[in-house]
């Protein structure tokens, strides 16, 4: 449960709150955890929320561009159709969190856990979700648009009917990813050797079509031997990021 003491300086608004925010320790977790925001009736723009416990609180609806979520716990939060452009959550845990048709353009994720994350019909325009744990998590119908995935982690990730347009993926491994076989035809993705080895050649045709591979190296990917590399895969493949501390312990 919520601590009540923070939940009243959380009522205070968003400057005198980020003017307290800046003086408390980052260890324990402040605790903002299961309330609804609507009754709070605070405007977010700009918060600072990093190293709060935000687990299971209702944020949806709510316009809070440029926010921060810095090693914040939101697991099962949900920030479905929030405006949350520009946001950070870096070092977050959203596992479990629902941002289902959330506003995250140019939002960044780095290091964030997004285990079991409903993101479908999210628009993640200029999104960067480098070293990310995506393991699971539903990206249905998301706008994609320039979104980076740089060593993110894929196992699972759902990418159905998701608009791909200038999108990044760099070193990571395609192998286990669903809907890639039923992207839309005007596709285009961007997706360096890497990955192509990491994945072992396992990429359906369409994304692979969609990445603008020449039809001679198409046709010459089935008789390429990936077997001889994985040493190096191996030794070179990032690891899915850690959860929080936080969280591993809870």
């Amino acid at each position: 449960m919520a601590d009540q003491s923070v939940v009243e300086q959380l009522k205070q608004g968003t400057p005198i709150w980020n003017e307290w925010k800046a003086r408390q320790p980052r260890d324990p977790l402040l605790d903002l955890s299961g309330i609804n925001f609507a009754e709070a009736n605070v405007h977010l723009e700009g918060i600072d929320l990093t190293f709060c416990d935000l687990r299971g609180c209702n944020l949806s609806g709510f316009q809070a561009p440029a926010a921060h979520f810095n090693f914040a716990d939101l697991r099962g939060a949900n920030l479905s159709r929030m405006n949350l452009r520009s946001a950070n959550f870096e070092f977050a845990d959203l596992s479990g969190a629902i941002l289902a048709g959330a506003l995250l353009e140019r939002a960044s994720f780095g290091v964030t856990n997004l285990t079991g994350a409903n993101l479908s019909g999210a628009n993640l325009g200029e999104a960067n979700l480098s070293n990310a744990n995506l393991h699971h998590t539903t990206l249905a119908g998301a706008d994609l648009w320039r979104a980076l995935f740089l060593q993110s982690s894929l196992k699972g990730t759902d990418f159905s009917a998701c608009l791909l347009s200038s999108t990044v993926f760099g070193e990571v491994d395609l192998r286990e990813i669903r809907g890639l076989d039923h992207i839309r035809p005007d596709a285009e993705v961007y997706l360096d050797i890497h990955s192509l080895y990491w994945s072992e050649g396992n990429i359906p045709e369409p994304f692979l079509r969609a990445a603008h591979l020449p039809p001679s190296f198409l046709a010459l990917l089935p008789t390429l031997n990936f077997e001889e590399d994985d040493d190096d895969r191996e030794g070179n493949e990032p690891e899915p990021p850690e959860e929080n501390v936080k969280s591993q312990t809870s």
